[in-house]
């Protein structure tokens, strides 16, 4: 059964502030007061930009790891949620490329706009890792 689009929004949400305080306030802290002063973008340091990729970086293989070992995430858990595999069972490839846009919110609004066009109400990067989101009780 296809899930609601607000049950996704809110596991992302959940999943979000999950990755806020274990992975981005943490490493945050590496760049100390720079992460809050970003309007000169011409004086934004290297190491910003860095520590910036590899907090998008860990948080995607947040969403992937657990996609793949468990089937969904804290939030998927909460919306009663799961990634699961078209095929067989879901392999690490198809974690990590159905999570991939989660790298950016500008990519993954791109990357969701085909859920409102998908039958099995599935985003592209969902389609093309063979992918599917339900509501945990399916199987």
């Amino acid at each position: 059964m296809n899930v609601g689009n607000f049950r996704r929004v809110f596991a992302f949400l959940v999943d979000l502030a999950v990755v806020d305080v274990i992975i981005t306030r943490p490493l945050s802290k590496l760049v100390g007061d720079e992460i809050s002063d970003v309007s000169n973008l011409s004086d934004v340091s290297l190491e910003l930009i860095i520590v910036s990729l590899l907090i998008g970086i860990i948080g995607v293989f947040y969403w992937t790891i657990l996609e793949y070992k468990v089937g969904q995430t804290l939030g998927a858990w909460i919306f009663k949620l799961r990634a699961k595999s078209l095929n067989k069972g879901m392999n690490f490839t198809q974690a990590l490329l159905r999570n991939a846009t989660k790298i950016s919110v500008a990519l993954l609004i791109v990357d969701s706009i085909n859920i409102f066009f998908s039958e099995k109400k599935q985003r592209y990067f969902e389609v093309f890792s063979k992918t599917v989101t339900l509501r945990s009780e399916e199987r």
